[in-house]
């Protein structure tokens, strides 16, 4: 390994940033983890649902890779964290009631097609589950999905709009409460330094490693040598890799999408996790009747961009600072859409609303069976010769890829 003024410098205090740190810490290098933020896991880290996919969700990717790499990372997730932190984590105080999965009408694939993956999926997982260290966020389920149900055995289940229920045993991790785990974890490791407040703006080779360079918050320059780096950055990440001659020569996307938190009415206070599957629909994760995601895809999708970067305006809705005009057209569309699903649904109460940014390969979106945006398998580290660049790809193999990226640094 280069050496320098800072062993390894990584950029990005997301979920695949911090599980980075973590990680190299735990292997006995020195890190200093830096972030324009004011503190970890506040850009899409916090903003999506949280789920630990299983690879359920993956069903129009034919070649099977993308469920196989989910469900592969779902069973690492937890035991690697608990590692890295040195915590014994209370996962049943982090994760969401288990998701259904209701079967649209207009589902891109029969249900058939999609029981017969499900199937696929449980043999897989039959295959991984007897393996010595790996466990689905503090159990081992016998099984996965359940057979599916008409929705007309669901009493809370229109059938107007959907087919089936599927009951599985996917989870959900409060990323609020998975923050303050890491936040721990950090301060436990004497070898990390967290660079809080720092924007990153451009990297360079030297002679002994490697230069970063930014502003901090108040715009005043600041810079910092290292003999790694590891560019964990989200919106940010593929502007220092053209710097680094590692621009990828295939089309990508980054995607703004909003998601709202708010409070059940009283007789729903039981409604399970919920994902409608296959298409450009949504999810529902209900914490407690307070306290419940909710994002409608097509109404909260609110922006789309191929550019190296993200557009500036983005970011005060990643702040938080959606307009009340804005926000109130896309709640209307999202609860209109959920209630046709799930009678009632429409009288939540709105409580939060803020975006966060979604980067996958592709340049059609999801409603176009032919997209990208249905897989996920071609993510994970890039880079050589002390750059490395970490495309996470989904929150669920965060660990797994700072775990390859140890084994990079090991073989380099």
């Amino acid at each position: 390994m280069r050496r320098g003024a800072e062993e390894i410098l990584v950029l990005g205090a997301g979920i695949q940033g911090v599980s980075a740190a973590l990680a190299l810490a735990t292997a006995g290098h020195r890190v200093t983890l830096v972030d324009g933020d004011d503190d970890l896991m506040r850009g899409a880290s916090l903003r999506s649902e949280g789920k630990i996919h299983l690879g359920l969700v993956y069903a129009h990717d034919p070649s099977f890779r993308t469920a196989l790499l989910m469900l592969e990372s779902a069973l690492e997730f937890a035991p690697l964290l608990e590692t890295w932190t040195g915590l014994p984590i209370s996962w049943d105080r982090l994760v969401s009631r288990p998701f259904a999965y209701v079967v649209a009408h207009d589902s891109m694939i029969a249900p058939d097609r999609l029981f017969a993956f499900y199937a696929r999926v449980e043999d897989a997982y039959r295959e991984l589950r007897g393996r010595p260290g790996l466990h689905y966020l503090g159990g081992i389920p016998e099984r996965l999905v359940d057979d599916a149900v008409p929705v007309g055995r669901v009493p809370w289940l229109s059938p107007e709009v959907a087919s089936h229920l599927v009951r599985t045993r996917e989870l959900a991790v409060d990323t609020i409460r998975l923050r303050e785990v890491l936040r721990d974890g950090l301060r436990r490791r004497e070898t990390i330094r967290t660079l809080y407040g720092h924007r990153v703006c451009s990297v360079r080779r030297t002679g002994t490693g490697f230069c970063v360079s930014g502003l901090t918050r108040d715009g005043a320059p600041w810079t910092r040598e290292a003999g790694v780096v590891v560019n964990c950055l989200w919106p940010g990440r593929l502007a220092l890799d053209r710097q680094m001659d590692l621009l990828p020569k295939r089309p990508w996307v980054y995607r703004l999408k909003i998601r709202f938190f708010c409070e059940l009415p009283e007789a729903m206070a039981d409604l399970p996790a919920l994902t409608v599957v296959v298409g450009p629909y949504g999810d529902v994760v209900p914490w407690d009747a307070r306290h419940t995601y909710l994002s409608w895809y097509p109404a909260c999708l609110r922006g789309w961009s191929s550019a190296v970067e993200t557009p500036p305006e983005w970011e005060r809705a990643c702040r938080g600072e959606v307009a009340p005009d804005e926000a109130l057209r896309v709640e209307r569309e999202s609860l209109d859409a959920f209630s046709r699903i799930v009678p009632g649904l429409e009288s939540v109460r709105i409580t939060d609303v803020a975006a966060g940014v979604i980067f996958a390969w592709g340049d059609c979106d999801i409603d176009d069976p032919a997209s990208e945006l249905h897989e996920r398998h071609d993510t994970g580290v890039r880079g050589a010769d002390g750059y490395f660049t970490i495309d996470t790809g989904k929150l669920t193999s965060a660990p797994r890829f700072a775990r390859q990226l140890l084994e990079r640094l090991d073989a380099a």
